[in-house]
């Protein structure tokens, strides 16, 4: 749906399903449903920890989460998600009364920068984890110093396709397990209201099945690489991101110095892009030498978007710079190398492998 040029007013598929869910919330039938998914995430929490990891010892995945409850170095939060799993059985899974979480254990301060990594919060920010929102880390690079693994690396790409519709030598669909977003070394699993405990047990099985898979090197059909070996897959995709440093390149796209600046409104954008005032150019091209000798950076006619996170990286009006070219060019040559897994960049226009922008004519 066109944003700019329809409304969401008039969509009654929205308007009922706001109606539905509140049926749904209404009496003790939204607590108990929002205590489910609450304890259905903390069980999932559970039992990453306890994945069957290789004999070296070295986790394939971990959830993004303390490994200490802030203020107190003595308890372990894995210890905190096991005495609530205890208690949950105890009690029963579709036991009526909720079970208590301390929301300080949930919390993000300046105690517990090492594992959150925002050096920004204070003691005075409210800001906590969302249990219903896992995300998980895969191997790859070392949260301590920011680091790449030297080799053992697990693109959360490729665990991505493996759960959802990741298929053995024969041609069969092995988890069918949907994943919501995917980073570079890591992805995000969402429990939600709905959300049945099997499918906990369900997306744990399919976790310690990749990771046997990993480990035994199984050939998979793997999209443009049938037959490659599943650990084999993973180090060379691996060593081509550790090459191509692109953490390093996404930690420079987002910087405060390299926001793109805007020459032009989005709207005065727009009116030059409907007067036909634009031209595809390279992303090669999107830097030139201006007439005082200096690199200068085009106008861009769309928005430039990568998925995930879904947040435009340059609005309509602004101008590219060099931050933003590079992180292009590094997902044109990744998609070279590994095209069963092309990154999803909304603006970009593809044509016999060279790829494009629309930006404003000069």
């Amino acid at each position: 749906m066109n944003l700019m040029n329809t409304s969401t007013s008039p969509q009654y598929g929205l308007i009922a399903s706001l109606d539905v869910a509140t049926a749904m919330m209404a009496d003790d039938k939204g607590k108990e449903q929002v205590q489910n998914a609450i304890s259905n995430s903390i069980e999932f929490r559970n039992a990453i920890g306890k994945l069957n990891n290789s004999s070296s010892g070295v986790a394939h995945f971990q959830a993004w989460q303390p490994s200490n409850i802030a203020g107190n170095e003595t308890r372990s939060f894995q210890e905190m998600l096991e005495e609530y799993v205890k208690k949950r059985y105890a009690a029963g899974k579709e036991a009526k009364t909720p079970l208590s979480l301390n929301s300080d254990d949930w919390k993000l301060t300046p105690d517990n920068v090492d594992w959150h990594g925002f050096h920004d919060i204070t003691e005075y920010d409210d800001i906590l984890l969302d249990p219903t929102k896992v995300t998980v880390l895969t191997r790859g690079l070392k949260m301590a110093d920011e680091a790449y693994e030297d080799t053992g690396g697990i693109p959360a790409s490729i665990v991505a396709w493996y759960l959802n519709d990741g298929k053995d030598a024969g041609g069969s669909i092995k988890q069918s397990i949907v994943i919501e977003k995917t980073g570079i070394y890591s992805f995000l699993v969402l429990y939600t209201i709905g959300v049945e405990a099997g499918q906990v047990i369900a997306t744990i099985d399919g976790m310690q099945s990749f990771i046997d898979d990993y480990e035994a090197d199984v050939p998979l059909d793997i999209p443009e690489a049938p037959g490659t070996g599943l650990k084999t897959f993973c180090e060379q995709m691996h060593q081509f991101m550790k090459t191509g440093q692109i953490a390093e390149t996404l930690r420079d796209l987002f910087l405060e110095e390299n926001r793109a600046i805007a020459e032009i409104s989005p709207a005065e954008a727009y009116q030059k892009l409907i007067a036909g005032e634009v031209e595809r150019v390279k992303i090669e091209d999107l830097m030139y030498e201006n007439t005082g000798g200096e690199l200068e950076g085009r106008t861009a006619a769309v928005q430039v978007t990568p998925y995930p996170p879904g947040i435009p990286m340059i609005m309509p009006g602004e101008k590219f710079n060099q931050a933003i070219v590079d992180y292009l060019e590094y997902n044109k040559n990744f998609d070279s190398q590994f095209p069963g897994f092309k990154t999803h960049v909304h603006g970009l226009t593809i044509e016999n492998g060279e790829y494009y922008v629309l930006c404003l004519t000069q």
